[in-house]
């Protein structure tokens, strides 16, 4: 039976390849930005290699805060500027 963390990482994969890998951009290979809560899942050294590998920074957060950083989806037109003159 897998274990717990190899379940984690397939299903973390499996959201990289079928999710992000078609966001806008993608197919011009344009580094992006992915911003995960601390879960220990996403912070082994495989997922940062392979988030690394397809042209993506990490940013860990809180998990206390992951649900206010939502919010900059669709009110944060500073914040995305921001991050648009540094991922292009």
């Amino acid at each position: 039976m897998p274990t717990k963390d190899w379940m984690t990482n397939y299903h973390t994969k499996n959201w990289l390849a079928v999710v992000w890998n078609i966001r806008p951009g993608v197919l011009h290979r344009k580094w992006g930005i992915l911003v995960l809560d601390v879960f220990k899942g996403h912070l082994t050294p495989e997922m940062k290699a392979t988030i690394s590998s397809i042209n993506t920074d990490l940013a860990v957060t809180l998990a206390e805060i992951t649900s206010q950083l939502q919010v900059l989806r669709c009110c944060g037109e500073e914040v995305k500027d921001y991050l648009k003159q540094l991922y292009g």
